[in-house]
């Protein structure tokens, strides 16, 4: 009984440091995003400063892309902690740069602030991608269980950003995004990015728990010692052999990538879906009958309002993630989850004419129920609950169609897709725009 107990209490154990490193590793681009009021500041007067947040999307989704393919194709030549520590320090390190900047509101803009602070986006893009890959890899090694930690774990990544706006928010006067005035210090930035970068050393920490337990020793450990012993054995082969091994090497990914694709296309559907109506639609949003930033009337509903929706997302889409368990006989059901995936489609109109049918879209053709205030927020209940769960389950549907020798390059693959995904619903969010529009 003793046994069982310890058996349960280091998986829980190794459940919260893999949920922590997850918080890390989506914190990175939250703590980037959320940060508006901060970078309206700093870019005022500039051109980026209406289009700053679609740069910064778009840098942060090419790079992480890029990220995510290096990541698989390093899943079984490096070990669990090259893959983790060096980008959890570069993270760290990174938004102690950030932090520094933002103690020196008075560097020059152009050729200061400016290029630090693309060249910080996009490669916190990079790292923060192949962190999550490589996370999404281990998770997928162990059993089913750690891969709900992680999803979880990312989803608390996005929630307490979201939580911290709202509460900057009511504890600050209202502004005018238009007003850049003087650049003094924002001690909110300074506190946001110094917070992401001990949370990177956190996560660093709660590595270190998870190399101890018995747990993740025998799931990723272990099985990559064996996979060790097996390269160095083929490397003592003819030199005619080792010349294909890289051919070998993308071969097995592309035929892990067809054992997989079923949850690898609802993965992706998820993502795309989700991205292409939230945050850029709903960074639009605006209460039924108040007027947008532009010439609006700077009442505290308004100001409040797209915080709120960002929060209800991210509360929900926890919620969904952490009921996965739930419902885990769905993970040995890949089809299903396709056709669940494909289903949250209709969400797309019905988001899009809900979020922006108030303010200076009041023009839309739509429904009073779909004008009205609380729509919004009716919609997106669901919008994000089955966002968080979907994905957590399709995540989790890769591992059992591969051998447990290809589990954590299976999760490599799932996040490429996952990540894929994002890039290609955050390109569709502009032609919706216009289409609605």
């Amino acid at each position: 009984m003793e046994v069982q107990n310890s058996k349960i209490y280091e998986s829980v154990v190794a459940g919260w440091a893999v949920a922590t490193m997850g918080c890390a590793a989506l914190f990175s681009w939250n703590a980037v995003i959320t940060a508006s009021s901060y970078y309206s500041k700093m870019f005022c007067g500039s051109p980026l400063h209406r289009s700053y947040e679609s740069i910064f999307s778009i840098t942060y989704q090419t790079t992480s892309l890029l990220g995510t393919v290096y990541a698989a194709r390093v899943t079984e030549e490096m070990s669990a902690e090259k893959r983790i520590i060096p980008r959890l320090r570069s993270l760290a390190v990174l938004f102690g740069g950030l932090t520094v900047l933002a103690c020196v509101p008075s560097a020059p803009r152009d050729w200061v602030f400016t290029p630090a602070t693309l060249v910080g986006v996009a490669a916190c893009g990079a790292l923060s991608q192949a962190l999550g890959s490589a996370l999404y890899g281990i998770a997928a090694a162990m059993p089913p269980a750690f891969v709900s930690w992680n999803m979880a774990g990312q989803a608390v990544g996005g929630l307490v950003p979201a939580a911290i706006v709202v509460a900057t928010d009511l504890a600050t006067p209202m502004s005018n995004d238009d007003d850049c005035g003087e650049k003094d210090v924002d001690p909110a930035a300074v506190g946001y990015f110094a917070a992401a970068s001990a949370l990177f050393v956190i996560a660093e920490a709660a590595f270190r728990v998870l190399d101890r337990t018995a747990v993740f020793r025998q799931y990723v450990v272990e099985p990559a010692r064996k996979r060790a012993r097996r390269s160095e054995e083929s490397s003592a082969a003819p030199l005619v052999a080792a010349d294909s091994k890289p051919h070998d090497e993308w071969r097995t990914i592309a035929h892990l990538a067809h054992l997989c694709s079923v949850p690898a296309a609802a993965v992706f559907v998820i993502f795309a879906v989700t991205l292409a109506t939230f945050p850029t639609l709903t960074a639009l949003a605006r209460a039924a009958h108040h007027a947008d930033d532009d010439d609006g009337d700077g009442s505290r509903f308004r100001e409040l309002f797209v915080p709120l929706l960002f929060l209800e997302f991210n509360l929900f889409d926890f919620f969904g993630r952490s009921a996965a368990p739930l419902f885990k006989p769905l993970t040995l059901r890949p089809k299903a989850l396709l056709v669940a995936s494909c289903l949250r489609v209709f969400f797309v109109p019905l988001v899009a004419l809900g979020t922006l049918a108030g303010g200076r879209y009041n023009h839309l053709k739509s429904s009073a129920i779909l004008r009205a205030s609380p729509a919004p927020f009716v919609l997106m209940a669901p919008f994000a609950l089955t966002n968080g769960l979907v994905a957590t389950l399709a995540m989790g549907a890769g591992r059992p169609l591969v051998h447990e020798d290809h589990h954590e390059l299976a999760g490599n693959i799932l996040s490429f897709f996952l990540t894929f995904g994002l890039t290609v619903g955050s390109a569709l969010s502009f032609p919706l725009l216009a289409l609605v529009s």
